[in-house]
């Protein structure tokens, strides 16, 4: 048996990139590279956070460079829209 510890309020622990997030992450794709100042990133993990939503940590490689980019979804009941909150290189 395995055995998660989850921080109340934390982010959960880094996942490879799945389809959802992938989706999420090329909604925004074009102001994270204008944000990273790049040509090209590509997601490799993420984290998630519940809040009134989820935030989405997600990091990776732009130009050989690591970045992190973190995108807010809302609940469906608020729209369920996403924005970008934050794109940096590392």
């Amino acid at each position: 048996m395995e055995l998660i510890m989850a921080c109340c309020g934390g982010f959960a622990a880094a996942k490879p990139i799945d389809e959802t997030v992938k989706g999420i992450f090329n909604e925004h794709k074009a102001e994270i590279l204008a944000a990273l100042h790049t040509q090209d990133a590509v997601p490799e993990t993420y984290q998630s956070q519940v809040v009134a939503g989820t935030n989405y940590k997600i990091k990776g490689k732009a130009d050989g460079k690591a970045f992190t980019a973190v995108i807010f979804a809302a609940l469906p009941a608020h729209g369920g829209k996403t924005q970008l909150s934050s794109a940096k290189l590392e």
